[in-house]
């Protein structure tokens, strides 16, 4: 549910936020010519995608601090949600607001990638499953591809320890 109550807020904000974007270069005049920064559609794209992801993030958070009573949990959520806003009043100066935002972006996203069960263990066992001949793959199957060998749900790698159980396609989908 934080899942997707977050990335929702998100979208709309993205969704509202490019349309004003795309209001503006149709406007009367074309932006960048009379002294405004030519950076302006790219830098408003990054910004976007920025707060699209740490509405995300703010949403896993957010949710976890409500259902463990963690108030001061909230309190940052909050907090880092006035920040974001607050600095894109430094926006005709965008590397003073785009910098702190994706900072702000990351931690955030860290923090709600360990708040959903996520662990830097986790994301090497993920990264060494390469899915290669010999590499991984499901046991029994000659290693390979889990799609080339017929299995649409991509089974992790048994030989990391990854697929929790029986090691068979069937087994490790439950």
């Amino acid at each position: 549910m934080a899942y997707v109550s977050g990335l929702s807020f998100g979208i709309i904000s993205g969704v509202f936020s490019v349309i004003n974007i795309l209001a503006d270069s149709i406007g009367p005049g074309i932006v960048g010519i009379h002294g405004d920064s030519p950076y302006y559609f790219i830098t408003s794209a990054f910004l976007t995608m920025a707060v699209v992801l740490l509405h995300t993030f703010w949403g896993v958070i957010f949710f976890d601090a409500c259902e463990r009573r963690r108030y001061w949990c909230l309190g940052v959520v909050v907090a880092s949600h006035l920040a974001t806003s607050g600095l894109t009043f430094l926006n005709p100066w965008y590397e003073a607001s785009l910098v702190p935002i994706y900072i702000i972006t990351v931690c955030m996203g860290v923090w709600a990638f360990v708040t959903a069960g996520g662990s830097f263990c986790n994301v090497l066992k993920c990264l060494s499953c390469k899915g290669r001949a010999g590499q991984g793959g499901v046991p029994g199957t000659g290693g390979g591809s889990p799609l080339a060998n017929g299995d649409f749900w991509g089974a992790p790698c048994a030989s990391h320890g990854c697929a929790g159980g029986s090691g068979t396609a069937a087994g490790a989908r439950g």
